[in-house]
């Protein structure tokens, strides 16, 4: 039986789009630009993790984008979110990334450079 799991995260970096597929794709991340279903010319970054799961970064105003990601099983999403927090930190782009599991508890918090506390669900 599997479980779901799911993140939330933002990402703020003064990159532009063109250098966060660079970048991503410097770091071993297999990503691909995509066309926005919700927004007339819209546009998102798709990341493949290693079991084939997308996890999309999505413009939403000059210097910030969301993070979203579904995963089967919460161990598997915790380290795509290492990995990817890793390669985020490298850069020295602020962010975060907020594991939850299937019964919308935080797991798992990764950050860079991110207000203590800021943004993440209180239980």
């Amino acid at each position: 039986m599997k479980e779901d799991a799911y993140i939330s995260g933002h990402l703020k970096t003064h990159a532009s789009f063109a250098d966060l597929i660079q970048s991503l794709s410097a770091s071993a991340f297999n990503v691909e630009i995509r066309e926005s279903a919700h927004y007339e010319g819209g546009r998102y970054i798709a990341i493949r993790s290693p079991d084939d799961n997308r996890w999309t970064v999505e413009y939403i105003a000059p210097g910030e984008y969301l993070l979203r990601a579904d995963e089967g099983f919460l161990n598997k999403l915790v380290e795509f979110s290492r990995l990817l927090s890793g390669c985020f930190s490298k850069y020295r782009w602020q962010h975060r990334i907020e594991v939850y599991d299937g019964k919308d508890a935080l797991q798992r918090y990764f950050h860079h450079d991110w207000p203590q506390g800021a943004n993440v669900k209180k239980r």
